[in-house]
């Protein structure tokens, strides 16, 4: 009975062994091939963000270039409404 007991212990820790090593191979393996995986996500995380960023940063250039030519446009045009010499009594309306 004590070597049947024996036995059965040793065959429980074997039986334990091998599941605790496929667990581990398991869960290792995948887990080192993430790692790679990651960085490589992270690098290409990395130049998304950096291409985004040069994206954002040529749009509120051209923004700010569109606005300051608009306020230009807007100062000449006021200033040849200041300068023309016309006055409302200057202009005719068709009368039916």
């Amino acid at each position: 009975e004590e070597r049947n007991n024996n036995s059965d212990r040793r065959a429980f820790l074997t039986a334990a062994g091998s599941a605790s090593s496929i667990i581990f191979s398991g869960s290792i393996l995948p887990a080192l091939a993430a790692e790679g995986d990651e960085a490589q996500t992270s690098t290409a995380f990395e130049s998304i963000a950096a291409r985004a960023a040069r994206v954002s940063q040529e749009l509120s250039e051209a923004e700010i270039a569109q606005q300051a030519a608009e306020e230009e446009r807007k100062q000449v045009l006021a200033k040849k409404i200041k300068d023309d010499p016309r006055t409302i009594y200057d202009f005719t309306l068709p009368m039916k």
